[in-house]
């Protein structure tokens, strides 16, 4: 996908047969310059570089569809065979590691001044980096992730597509397995390496806590000289996320407690009493509604006023994550202040009062029907789920005021290993203390789930998200709220859309 055109080119292509290496073929070396990258011919943009990527599907098989589209340059591997219709080649050994030397020279070519974020976690690391987005658009020209672009492509991409003027650059890095993330943060040679959370997720590939602990600290391995870690300093996993930071960046800690230990250069937020001798942020008197939340931050000597229209405590802790990466970020840097300003967090807290994720699949709020037919609520969090964000899913779902029926439709939580059906389980506790009325479930783990469930919650069970659709759908009536949340993998999108399109006439409400 392009990005916007701004007045100077992305790349020139001397810049791009110095960054890459490679050698071009063919089509018109006076092209205009390129002003975006695109590895999907859907979204390609006139004047664009088209990356051949081969993923799940061999970009090399769209080039000269892309051509087609407008393409200025194609980037391929050495042995493609050009055909008549394409234009200008670059060719290289490999495109993915051309892309990430473009990635570093991307990165390398940004002013002293600019200031660059990396973001991990194990849940909030995507709404993290959009209130980051959000928050620095105030004091500069931004520029951040797209989607969750965070894997060992998405991440080289978004550098390579980083504007040369860019003020500050939020970069999310995700992964699955030990040892993805170190290549990664160094690439990005962040300023601020921030971890939202270490939280019970991709099992599958990990031991336990402690090695998905380890596994994020590796963000903290590309920090600049003088970077600064960000971390939370609350949860099960706190003191040893601590610990490593601490070991990583070559800092001294008191083996007791580590946060007795604090400096300049590791920053956490915690829902804890904070402790204003160390760079900590505290959050207090959290007020929640399903319209959004309040909270008050604890920064230093000062309160300040933490206002969001995202319900949920994680989004409270998502914000906190957030401003503390500002705080950091900003360190040194000369910004003018509007008038009237005292702290530029608070200019940063303005930004936040607004912010909304819309994407879908991530807690997208829609009313569907009509009053002939009947309405409902659909809350869509179909793009991702572990046992953290279902219990947050929960309590949104809770927050909905009144008589109205709250419905749970989930499907398979992925990637937890030997504990998936323990975990899927134990999520009954979560729907008996949040209220939720029905749960509609599918999947061989959510079978746990709904075994364990009182026999009033039980809605209905299938296999699938195509067989659950006909039972869900003759259960509806008329105000419900239905929350749908799963692993992108089970297949729960399916469902939303089905809500949205196919949705039948409801009858009479009831809590029953």
């Amino acid at each position: 996908m392009s990005q916007s055109v701004d007045q100077q080119p992305l790349w020139t292509l001397d810049e791009l047969a110095h960054a890459t290496g490679g050698a071009f073929e063919g089509g018109d070396e006076d092209a205009w310059p390129l002003m975006g990258i695109s590895i999907d011919t859907r979204t390609l943009t006139k004047g664009d570089l088209f990356v051949a990527l081969q993923d799940v599907r061999d970009g090399h098989d769209f080039v000269t569809q892309a051509f087609g589209k407008g393409a200025a340059v194609a980037l391929v591997k050495s042995d493609y065979e050009k055909h008549a219709d394409d234009g200008l080649l670059l060719r290289v050994d490999d495109p993915l590691q051309a892309l990430e030397k473009m990635a570093v020279a991307a990165r390398q070519r940004l002013t002293c001044r600019a200031r660059v974020m990396a973001v991990t976690g194990s849940a909030g690391k995507t709404t993290t980096k959009e209130m980051l987005r959000v928050c620095f658009m105030s004091f500069g020209k931004t520029h951040a992730s797209e989607k969750s672009y965070n894997n060992h492509w998405g991440v080289p991409l978004t550098l390579a597509r980083m504007p040369r003027d860019t003020d500050f650059a939020v970069i999310e890095i995700g992964m699955n397995h030990p040892g993805e993330i170190r290549p990664l943060t160094k690439m990005a040679s962040p300023h601020v390496a921030l971890v939202t959370s270490v939280l019970p997720v991709h099992l599958e590939h990990f031991s336990g806590l402690e090695e998905i602990a380890q596994a994020k600290a590796e963000i903290f391995e590309g920090l600049q000289p003088d970077g600064i870690a960000v971390i939370p300093a609350f949860g099960e996993m706190a003191d040893f996320l601590g610990v490593l930071a601490h070991e990583t960046l070559g800092l001294p800690y008191n083996s007791e407690h580590v946060f007795q230990s604090g400096h300049e250069r590791i920053a956490c937020f915690t829902l804890e009493d904070n402790d204003p001798e160390r760079w900590c942020l505290g959050v207090e008197k959290i007020e929640l509604s399903a319209k959004g939340s309040i909270a008050t931050l604890i920064y230093g000597q000062d309160e300040l006023d933490l206002e969001l229209v995202l319900p949920g405590t994680h989004n409270v802790m998502n914000a906190a994550a957030c401003i503390t990466a500002v705080s950091c970020a900003l360190v040194g840097l000369d910004i003018p202040l509007e008038k009237g300003d005292a702290y530029l967090v608070e200019q940063a807290l303005r930004a936040l009062k607004t912010f909304q994720l819309v994407t879908q699949g991530r807690g997208q709020v829609l009313e569907l029907g009509d009053d002939r037919a009947g309405k409902l609520t659909l809350i869509d969090e179909s793009y991702n789920a572990n046992p953290a964000s279902m219990s947050a899913a929960f309590e949104n779902l809770s927050l909905y005021p009144g008589n109205r029926r709250k419905l749970a439709v989930l499907g398979d939580m992925l990637e937890l290993g030997e504990t998936a059906d323990e975990l899927h389980g134990a999520l009954a506790i979560e729907i008996e203390r949040t209220g939720i009325d029905k749960v509609f479930a599918c999947g061989p783990h959510m079978k746990a789930l709904f075994t364990a469930l009182n026999d009033e919650k039980r809605g209905a069970y299938a296999a699938n998200a195509d067989e659950l659709k006909g039972e869900l759908f003759a259960a509806l009536k008329n105000d419900d709220i239905i929350m749908v949340k799963g692993s992108n993998g089970s297949r729960m999108a399916t469902l939303v859309e089905a809500l949205k399109v196919d949705l039948p006439p409801l009858r009479d409400g009831g809590n029953n």
